[in-house]
């Protein structure tokens, strides 16, 4: 079943149907509350699929709440020339990019022909692949790194005031070609290739991610793991009181982030 966007305040042909049934349409359609204005939502029974159809919802939903605009605004890219692209363009390709499951910057040219999408989110349009790279490049690693945490925070510390598990994980991604930290380390299943080890850090059952660190292939241990976990836990204590149990870093043991304040809780590894 596919779908069919349309503005709602543009002007189309009627298309030749019985008037019950063009009635009917309309009454199914869906509008929605968009950073570009209003729409209607329409499903197509005769089509066969939409790729990018069902990201209008989850644009009103970013709407609705203002995370997307807030997130722009605390982005940390300043361009002084008049020429440069607007954080907002840069953010929302990056974001566009990374719900259509692209994972190299190339994939972004697939997107320069999506015309409904980022004019959803308010953007002038999708920018190239190098605009994105520099961007992203040009951000200070720590500015970087407070702003997206700070945004992720926002979106789970609201779910966490019952109980809840705390999961703990390290995967070993391998690499091809040089990258920054590809060295040799504790890789199972390609011996020898140069990987990099992604420390994660969610809330178990629900999937939701509070940070991934990733460092280089042979700091896989979990003695790498434990500064990122702290940091987890440090900014949990500094919200609402929050009772978790972290695993997958050796023995189960129960920690009250409300109590950590600056220091740590006995965690067995």
């Amino acid at each position: 079943m596919g779908i069919i966007l349309f503005w709602e305040d543009t002007r189309w042909e009627r298309p030749r149907i019985g008037s019950w049934q063009w009635r009917q349409q309309v009454v199914e359609a869906l509008g929605l509350e968009t950073a570009g204005g209003k729409i209607k939502v329409r499903w197509d029974r005769k089509g066969q699929a939409t790729a990018q159809g069902q990201m209008a919802f989850f644009i009103e939903f970013l709407s609705a709440t203002g995370l997307f605009d807030q997130w722009v605004a605390d982005c940390p890219i300043n361009y002084k020339s008049p020429n440069g692209s607007m954080p907002r363009d840069i953010v929302g390709t990056w974001m566009l990019s990374i719900l259509s499951g692209h994972w190299r910057y190339a994939h972004v040219s697939a997107m320069r022909t999506d015309g409904v999408n980022p004019g959803l989110l308010g953007m002038s349009g999708v920018v190239a692949e190098d605009t994105l790279r520099r961007a992203l490049k040009a951000i200070d690693e720590q500015s970087g790194v407070q702003w997206l945490s700070r945004h992720i925070g926002r979106t789970v510390l609201g779910l966490l005031d019952a109980p809840w598990i705390l999961d703990v994980d390290v995967t070993v991604k391998p690499l091809y070609g040089k990258q920054q930290g590809a060295v040799v380390g504790y890789n199972p299943h390609k011996l020898g290739r140069p990987s990099h080890a992604y420390h994660s850090y969610q809330v178990s059952g629900l999937r939701l991610m509070l940070g991934v660190d990733v460092l280089a292939g042979n700091e896989s241990h979990v003695n790498h793991t434990l500064p990122g976990l702290l940091r987890v836990l440090e900014s949990l204590a500094g919200g609402e009181a929050t009772q978790a149990g972290a695993r997958g870093c050796g023995t189960f043991e129960r920690v009250d982030a409300s109590s950590i304040g600056g220091a740590w809780a006995s965690l067995s590894v």
